[in-house]
């Protein structure tokens, strides 16, 4: 019964808002409240959506009506806060990226296992209307063998001004292709070996990468081939992603990206080798807010029936290792092999 496990979220920026909260509420759940340090904000957000706002962090935390923590701040912070939700005996569902390196995100993970409890990230473009469809014609046959994954998207990203994702030095491969690799693992499993080249655009606010250029290859063959810019000023906004096999083929426009953070819908289509052209799927699904319950609804799921869920912690150290492994390719320009074993 999902409405008996309460959910308390730390952090009141404009994806809590758009996102969290209104996908909570579609879903039934139930939302204790939520804490920021700007308490005038987090009023605001609780009065709209009929919960109460925290003063402190403490009284989020001894609230026993609160059995998850949806920890929706930065990722340094949530490396700091995880410990004390986890020691004080509440589930958690973290942000991506989980932590600001592969080997914070591990002790996060072994802590939660230490305590017994569940940890998942909110890796929720699993969910999403176009990989959603390619993974169901993945499964029921009509692709065939996964060949090609390639995905497009030309985008404006940043944020002018004092903004803390200006001053990181790591940027969109952790906040934005985090994303489309996290779903390519969940559409094909355990890719073998990446290549990169991240680049900075001339006249960009951020310190970090704003274009990137991957290459991921799978030991049966199949391939995703990316590439994001993060820059566009032209306001013409691209997002294209396609997956073909050895007997058809999806391609999805994914509208979150047309007006963010506006719930535009995917135009989703596919075709069938020999057939004369491509057909429309579906024009009505949005990633944004909703995928948004998904994670949720898996880690409580996990929580009742003491399962695993589908973004667990440990499950997401392998898409922080790709991250990672992005990373490396690019500084030292070469095509790096990924450890099976990990």
């Amino acid at each position: 019964m999902t409405e008996r496990v309460g959910i308390g979220i730390v952090g009141a920026g404009l994806i809590v808002e758009h996102a969290h909260l209104p996908a909570y509420r579609s879903a039934g759940l139930t939302v204790c409240g939520l804490y920021d340090q700007d308490h005038a904000r987090a009023s605001r957000l609780a009065a709209e959506f009929g919960v109460q706002a925290y003063r402190s962090l403490d009284e989020l935390v001894e609230d026993e009506g609160v059995h998850i923590v949806d920890c929706a701040v930065t990722p340094d912070a949530q490396e700091n806060l995880v410990p004390q939700f986890l020691d004080a005996g509440k589930h958690v569902l973290c942000q991506k990226p989980l932590a600001d390196s592969l080997d914070g995100a591990r002790k996060l993970v072994e802590r939660a296992h230490e305590s017994g409890l569940k940890l998942a990230v909110n890796q929720q473009m699993r969910w999403e209307p176009t990989i959603q469809e390619m993974k169901r014609r993945l499964n029921d046959g009509r692709i065939g063998e996964p060949v090609l994954l390639t995905y497009r998207l030309n985008f404006m990203g940043e944020y002018p001004g004092p903004h803390w994702l200006n001053d990181l030095d790591r940027l969109f491969v952790r906040f934005g292709t985090i994303h489309f690799i996290d779903s390519a693992r969940y559409l094909f499993g355990e890719p073998s070996r990446v290549t990169a080249r991240l680049l900075r655009d001339k006249v960009q606010y951020a310190a970090g990468e704003t274009f990137i250029n991957a290459w991921i290859e799978w030991p049966n063959g199949a391939t995703m081939v990316a590439f994001e810019r993060y820059t566009c000023k032209t306001g013409d906004i691209e997002c294209d992603i396609r997956l073909e096999g050895t007997r058809g083929a999806v391609t999805g426009r994914l509208g979150l990206y047309l007006d963010y953070p506006a719930p535009n819908a995917d135009i989703i289509e596919a075709i069938q080798y020999g057939d004369p052209e491509w057909t429309l799927v579906s024009d009505t699904e949005t990633w944004l807010p909703g995928a948004f319950a998904k994670p949720m609804l898996s880690l409580i799921d996990a929580i009742q029936t003491n399962g695993e869920p589908a973004t667990s912690g440990r499950d997401n150290l392998r898409t922080l290792r790709i991250v990672e492994a992005l990373y490396e390719s690019d500084r030292l320009g070469r095509t790096v092999t990924l450890d099976a074993k990990e």
